[in-house]
C-alpha cells in the first residue's frame, strides 16, 4: 500500500509539473514520451483559434472575386501601368522581333512563296521556364538593346538634321555630283541592305518565289568574357520548296536584322537536294537523334502531320507526303530538333535507288481504274 501510494503521489507530481511547464510555455506543447533531445528539437506549436482555419478559404463569390481583380488591376508596379498589364506584356513575344518581323513581310513578302513565324510557341514554353535570375539577365539584356537602338536613331537623326542644313545652306554633298531627279532608291543604293540577298547573281538559281521561309527561333544571348558581357540576338530559319531543297542557318548580330542577313548567307551555303519520288515520297523508314531529340519517320501511302506543331511544317515544305512521324524528347530545344530533323530526312532514297542498292523489285507502276475508296481519293493523284 505504501508502494501504491508513493506510485500515485509520483504521478500526480509529474502531471503537475507537466501542467505548469505547459502553463508556463503559452501556445507550446512537448510531447512527454518524447526524450530531452527530442523535446529541446522539436516543439509542436498549438493552433490559437483552430475554429479560423476553417474560415480561411479561396474566395467563391463573385463579389470576392471582382474585389481581387480590383486589387491587381490597381496596384502599379511601374507609373502609368497596372500590375495586369504588366503580366500582359512580359507574357507577350519580344516587341523588337515583331518590329523585325512586320517590317520584313512588309518589304520582301512579295519575294518569297510564303512567311511563317513559328517562334511564338517555343518561346511561351521557354518563358514559363525562366528562373529568377535568367529573368534578371533578361532585363538587363533588353535595356542593352533598347540603349543601342536609341543611340542608332540619334546619330540617323542627326545625319539627317546635318543633311538638312547643308541643302537649306545651299551646300551639296561631292558625292552627289548629279542631279537631284537621277539620284533615285534604284540607281544610288543598288542591291543594299538585306534585298541584296534576295537577288539572283552571276550564274545562281536560288530564287526566294520558290522557297517558304520559316521562322523557327528568335532570342537573346550573351559570351561572357573577362572584360565585359556581350549581348546579341539571334535567330535560326528554316526554308524549303517542297520539292527536296531545304536548309537551316542560325545567324548573330546586335539587332535582328543584322542576325537575318548572317543567317540568311548561311542559308544559301547550306543548301540541300533530297531525292524524293512523285509516287512514294517516304519508301522507308528514316530515324535519327541529337542530344535527347529523337524523331522517328514512317513510309505510309496516306499523310498523318498530327505531332509537333514545327515538324509537321518542315515536313511538308521538304516535299514528304507519303509519311507520318514521332518526336520524343524531355525539353523543347529548337537547335537540338532542327539537328535531329536534318539529320533524318538526308537519309532518304527513291524507290530506285533502294531497288538497285538491294537488288529487288521494290514496287509496280501500273495505270488503271482507281481501287480507292471516296475516303482516300486524293491518293489517286499518286
Amino acid at each position: 500500500m505504501q508502494l501504491l501510494t508513493a506510485s500515485t503521489h509520483a504521478q500526480t507530481l509529474n502531471f503537475y509539473r507537466q501542467s505548469q511547464f505547459l502553463f508556463a510555455t503559452h501556445n507550446v506543447l512537448v510531447e512527454p514520451n518524447k526524450n530531452k533531445y527530442q523535446e529541446s528539437q522539436m516543439l509542436f506549436f498549438a493552433d490559437a483559434a483552430p475554429s479560423q482555419k476553417k474560415s480561411i478559404v479561396k474566395p467563391r463569390t463573385i463579389q470576392e472575386i471582382k474585389k481581387l481583380q480590383s486589387f491587381v488591376q490597381q496596384y502599379k508596379s511601374t507609373p502609368g501601368k497596372s500590375l495586369n498589364e504588366s503580366i500582359k506584356s512580359m507574357a507577350k513575344r519580344d516587341e523588337s522581333f515583331n518590329e523585325f518581323l512586320r517590317n520584313f513581310k512588309a518589304k520582301n513578302e512579295q519575294g518569297w512563296a510564303n512567311i511563317i513565324d513559328l517562334t511564338q510557341e517555343e518561346q511561351e514554353q521557354r518563358l514559363l521556364e525562366k528562373t529568377p535570375e535568367e529573368r534578371k539577365s533578361e532585363m538587363v539584356m533588353l535595356e542593352e538593346f533598347r540603349r543601342r537602338k536609341n543611340l542608332e536613331r540619334y546619330y540617323e537623326q542627326m545625319k539627317t538634321q546635318k543633311l538638312a542644313e547643308a541643302k537649306a545652306n545651299g551646300q551639296r554633298n561631292q558625292s552627289l555630283d548629279v542631279d537631284d531627279e537621277a539620284v533615285t532608291r534604284e540607281t544610288q543604293y543598288k542591291n543594299s541592305g538585306p534585298e541584296r540577298f534576295f537577288t539572283p547573281t552571276k550564274d545562281e538559281i536560288f530564287n526566294p518565289n520558290d522557297f517558304t521561309l520559316i521562322f523557327i527561333d528568335s532570342d537573346s544571348v550573351t559570351n561572357v568574357t573577362a572584360l565585359n558581357r556581350v549581348n546579341a540576338r539571334r535567330v535560326l530559319l528554316f526554308i524549303g520548296n517542297s520539292n527536296g531543297i531545304i536548309s537551316y542557318a542560325m545567324g548573330k548580330g546586335e539587332d535582328y536584322e543584322a542576325a537575318f542577313e548572317t543567317a540568311f548567307k548561311k542559308l544559301r551555303q547550306n543548301l540541300i537536294c533530297i531525292p524524293l519520288d512523285s509516287i512514294m515520297s517516304v519508301p522507308q523508314h528514316l530515324q535519327a537523334r541529337h542530344n535527347d531529340f529523337r524523331i522517328k519517320i514512317f513510309p505510309q501511302m496516306t499523310p498523318n502531320y498530327w505531332g509537333h506543331p514545327i515538324v509537321w511544317k518542315m515536313l511538308l515544305y521538304t516535299g514528304f507526303f507519303h509519311c507520318r512521324f514521332s518526336v520524343k524528347s524531355r525539353k523543347r530545344d529548337p537547335y537540338s530538333m532542327i539537328y535531329a530533323y536534318f539529320a533524318a530526312v538526308t537519309q532518304n532514297r527513291t524507290q530506285e535507288e533502294l531497288a538497285m542498292i538491294s537488288g529487288k523489285k521494290i514496287s509496280q507502276v501500273s495505270y488503271g481504274n482507281p481501287t480507292t475508296n471516296q475516303q482516300n481519293m486524293h491518293a489517286n493523284f499518286f
